[in-house]
């Protein structure tokens, strides 16, 4: 059910994406999308809205506070982790970096800096590693 007191918003960027396109070919970077496409859609909610984000990222609206977004993050990174994606007879394994920004429903902030600030989380969560989650708030 949607907390409508507060809003957060995921960032998904798959790690190292472009050494699988390398590896083994741009459809097989493909069917790695459209599967995370499927497992992101299987992890949440009717009311959670998610989205493909520029290349290899996708993007989660979820209504809910920051301690449920922390943990759901922190689901989602497991489970692309534990995941394994199929192409052809391939077996591909990936981790993912995740940003997450949450804040008040009313807090005066422009999508564009909302966007700006969840990137900013997405990028620091890379810096320190992938495979990681970090979150800030407004």
């Amino acid at each position: 059910e949607a907390d409508t007191e507060s809003v957060s918003l995921m960032l998904i960027d798959i790690d190292k994406f472009k050494q699988i396109n390398d590896t083994y070919g741009h459809s097989a970077g493909d069917a790695v999308l459209v599967q995370l496409g499927q497992l992101l859609k299987e992890m949440l909610r009717p009311s959670d809205l998610v989205a493909r984000y520029g290349g290899d990222e996708f993007i989660i609206d979820l209504h809910c506070d920051k301690e449920t977004a922390l943990k759901r993050s922190q689901e989602i990174l497991l489970s692309i982790r534990e995941h394994t994606f199929i192409w052809k007879d391939e077996k591909i394994h990936t981790t993912a970096s995740i940003g997450l920004f949450y804040c008040n429903v009313g807090t005066e902030m422009d999508y564009e800096h909302i966007f700006q600030k969840v990137d900013m989380a997405m990028y620091e969560a890379k810096k320190r590693g992938r495979n990681n989650v970090v979150d800030i708030a407004a």
